[in-house]
């Protein structure tokens, strides 16, 4: 097991709930393979406790080094939204998405304690730049607000 100093916490909201690799979709003939995302996700998360509750846990330090994690943001990047057909694959999509931009933004700057220690009172982290999705330089206010919301999941 990774050292405490090399872990940080996905718990805080719904969309991290999902970085468990069998609750991953398959992939269909339009959305994204996800195959490599369920491996990297496999190889560098487990099941844990942090402030008396489970957590599921990110060894960051091992995924920083790990030399899929481009090709998985490149993949995300590049994938033509106009082949996501249906309301589940758009959701899927958007979901893996948010994850994976968060995480990201914690590699980027790793170490650090929390996500929201990248940004101020005034500018959130939510607001800064979180990298590209589907063609699209997103924020992860915009994908949250402006695209899973506005699904209807009352989950979201």
């Amino acid at each position: 097991m990774p050292s405490k100093t090399s872990l940080f916490p996905f718990y805080n909201n719904f969309f991290t709930t999902l970085c468990f690799a069998n609750l991953l979709p398959t992939a269909s003939v339009a959305e994204p393979d996800w195959t490599l995302y369920k491996k990297v996700l496999a190889e560098h998360t487990y099941a844990g406790h942090r402030e008396f509750m489970q957590a599921n846990l990110v060894n960051y330090s091992g995924l920083k080094r790990d030399p899929r994690w481009p090709d998985l943001i490149a993949a995300q990047a590049a994938f033509p939204k106009t082949e996501l057909e249906t309301p589940a694959e758009k959701m899927a999509f958007y979901l893996n998405g948010y994850n994976i931009l968060s995480i990201n933004l914690v590699l980027a700057n790793w170490p650090l304690t929390r996500l929201k220690s990248l940004g101020s009172l005034l500018r959130p982290v939510w607001t800064h730049p979180a990298g590209v999705l589907a063609g699209e330089a997103v924020t992860l206010r915009h994908l949250e607000h402006g695209i899973l919301r506005k699904m209807g999941d009352p989950r979201i």
